[in-house]
């Protein structure tokens, strides 16, 4: 059931309905909210897998089925992230080898390094 449909059950609305949950003079009455939330994951679940398992006549019913399973299944994700929802993905990061080499040289200060010494070798050139 809908927190709108809990509203209009009372004669209320929506926001009546998160009054009433979230009065400070009530502080006990949030928990309960947040466990039935989580218990009405199971129940999306339930249904979303009984919408499948229902006979579909045509390629339009077993996509209508598809869509409905589908969003029952990612209502029952918010709900209950912890055994519905979608792991969180690692992030990426790419790498531009260039364009750390081209900064790394930018930055680098430039030094003149002195001329190697090369002793001078006696040698012979013989007449072939």
């Amino acid at each position: 059931m809908t927190v709108k449909a809990i509203g209009a059950t009372f004669k209320g609305s929506r926001q009546l309905v998160y009054k009433y949950v979230n009065d400070p003079k009530h502080p006990d009455r949030r928990p309960l909210f947040q466990k039935a939330r989580t218990d009405s994951a199971d129940a999306l679940a339930e249904d979303a897998m009984e919408i499948l398992d229902a006979h579909a006549d045509d390629s339009v019913d077993v996509q209508r089925a598809n869509n409905r399973a589908s969003h029952r299944r990612w209502l029952a994700g918010l709900r209950d992230r912890a055994g519905f929802g979608t792991k969180a993905e690692v992030g990426t990061q790419q790498l531009n080898i260039g364009e750390l080499h081209l900064h790394a040289l930018q930055g680098a200060q430039r030094v003149a390094l002195p001329a190697p010494v090369i002793p001078e070798a006696e040698f012979t050139v013989e007449d072939v």
